[in-house]
């Protein structure tokens, strides 16, 4: 499938998304930042080995790959967590997503403008759930954190940190 931008003054319709990764792929998801200068897009490839994250200047157009996840087993797990999970921060130049760059589930961010990805959770368990506050302040966060098998609740400050558990009940 092809991502097309339309510009609504003028009709013009351009695709973007062709130059994203490489070999048979999918745009599987579409953000618009909220001060509506950037979209983002993920693309998998059709064997599920491959994620592309990429980021469109609007109107320009400009297209840039800023997080590329390999996994020759796969990386579309139909399970829970946040794999292929993305989006804007509220300032509309910072990404968030999910990945299994380090063999679980965790919360990432990195700037729209390219550049290293930073881990705002890591260890040997996975994010589950995770919601962004309304105002941009805070991480929501579902995980197994103290064993595979329970979930918690948790914050996180928006940007990394400590993370702070909510729910303490055994289930």
């Amino acid at each position: 499938s092809r991502a097309a931008i339309l510009e609504v003054a003028t009709g013009k319709v351009t695709f973007v998304g062709d130059s994203i990764g490489s070999g048979e792929r999918d745009i599987r998801g579409m953000d618009v930042s909220a001060d509506s200068k950037h979209a983002l897009l993920r693309v998998d490839a059709t064997n599920d080995e491959d994620r592309w994250l990429a980021v469109v200047d609007l109107p320009s157009l400009t297209t840039r790959e800023i997080v590329h996840d390999h996994d020759d087993a796969w990386l579309a797990f139909p399970g829970p967590g946040l794999s292929g999970f993305a989006g804007f921060y509220p300032d509309g130049r910072t990404v968030y997503f999910g990945s299994e760059r380090s063999g679980f589930i965790h919360l990432y961010r990195v700037s729209a403008a390219g550049g290293e990805p930073t881990a705002l959770t890591s260890g040997k368990w996975e994010v589950q759930d995770a919601q962004l506050s309304p105002d941009g302040s805070t991480w929501y966060l579902s995980t197994n954190r103290e064993n595979p098998f329970e979930v918690h609740f948790y914050t996180l400050p928006a940007m990394g940190g400590a993370l702070t558990e909510v729910t303490t009940a055994v289930g």
